[in-house]
């Protein structure tokens, strides 16, 4: 029974994302339109690795900023960890 659960959640996320490729492939149709026809390869290719360093980018500036911690939380961690392995080493672990 849960073969066939498995096998019905993969179905219907497969058609989910078929669906969103669907809607992804007429809006890059639609923006090729305005832009007058298709843009050469190398062209798109370099727009694309432009677009993904830049998205990256911006990506990665978010992670950095949203894990930093203040040094009172730093330091109520660490204060934490030596009473752990005080505890550790006075039971002879």
């Amino acid at each position: 029974m849960a073969i066939l659960k498995d096998r019905r959640i993969l179905e219907l996320a497969l058609k989910g994302l078929e669906a969103e490729r669907d809607v992804i492939a007429s809006e890059i149709a639609e923006v090729r339109a305005k832009l007058g026809g298709k843009i050469a390869t190398w062209k798109r290719r370099r727009a694309t690795k432009a677009i993904k360093k830049e998205v990256t980018k911006v990506v990665m500036q978010k992670v950095a900023s949203a894990r930093k911690m203040s040094a009172a939380q730093k330091k109520a961690i660490s204060k934490k960890m030596k009473a752990v392995w005080a505890r550790r080493k006075k039971a002879g672990g």
